[in-house]
């Protein structure tokens, strides 16, 4: 129970009815206020114009409430479909970055490795001719111009 208290939330636990990792619950909840919002406003916007016709307000805010549990049940299921579109898609991505970063970091490991062994063959031939090896290091402050050592 102690340990329990201490440890990091994860970032891919999941959380609410529909199962949403914490880092995407802020997608989630802007899509479903907004889509619930919007369905809301849709509903009676639809009452009034279609089915006003000798009803009251009071008919048409109590017809566009009866409509609210399938407008958010609806704004929850399609905002749930695009955070699931989106976490698969950033994924994806993160994926792709992360082969494309170990690419380019191996890469660059192998031309820093020639620029070295290049370096030393230049001194060990620089010394057994005897003469003295002054360029600087590869990568060193001397080489690019920084001015710091």
């Amino acid at each position: 129970m102690g340990l329990e208290k201490n440890r990091e939330p994860d970032d891919d636990a999941r959380e609410s009815m529909w199962s949403i990792p914490r880092r995407f619950a802020r997608v989630y909840f802007i899509l479903f206020s907004a889509l619930g919002i919007a369905g809301i406003v849709w509903s009676a916007w639809y009452e009034i114009a279609h089915n006003s016709a000798g009803k009251s307000w009071y008919d048409i805010v109590d017809a566009t409430i009866e409509k609210f549990p399938s407008v958010l049940m609806g704004a929850a299921f399609i905002s749930f479909i695009i955070t699931e579109t989106v976490m698969v898609l950033y994924s994806i991505y993160q994926d792709r970055m992360k082969k494309r970063y170990k690419r380019i970091r191996a890469e660059g490991v192998a031309e820093g490795i020639a620029l070295l062994e290049d370096y030393y063959r230049r001194k060990s031939e620089a010394e057994a001719r005897g003469e003295v090896f002054d360029e600087p290091y590869p990568g060193s402050a001397s080489e690019n111009g920084t001015g710091r050592d």
